[in-house]
């Protein structure tokens, strides 16, 4: 797994920055034996992203926290933020309401 849980992270430092506080560790697959704070392995996942050349093909935007398959349109990449938009979207036209509040869309 690419987590470490906190017992086992004592002592851990980011290899990026050198801090010893996150609330999650990965392995870094660069630099095998050392680990990423949850901020640097992010950061890293934006980057990688951004040097491959990754848009939103709804959006736009070349930074994203997932990037997610398009089904509409096959070999291009959509945000987590339009993905998510997207399943309220149709959540609502089909008359989707959380059965908590009655309401169809979340803010």
């Amino acid at each position: 797994s690419q987590e470490l849980d906190i017992a086992a992270a004592g002592g851990t430092k980011c290899v990026t920055c050198g801090t010893d506080t996150t609330i999650l560790w990965h392995n870094c697959k660069d630099k095998p034996g050392t680990k990423l704070c949850m901020p640097c392995y992010e950061k890293n996942r934006l980057d990688v992203a951004a040097a491959a050349g990754t848009t939103c093909v709804t959006y736009g935007t070349d930074t994203a926290r997932m990037w997610l398959n398009c089904k509409d349109e096959p070999g291009t990449k959509i945000c987590m933020n339009c993905y998510e938009k997207n399943l309220l979207d149709v959540a609502a036209a089909a008359g989707t309401t959380c059965v908590k509040c009655g309401t169809d869309t979340t803010s």
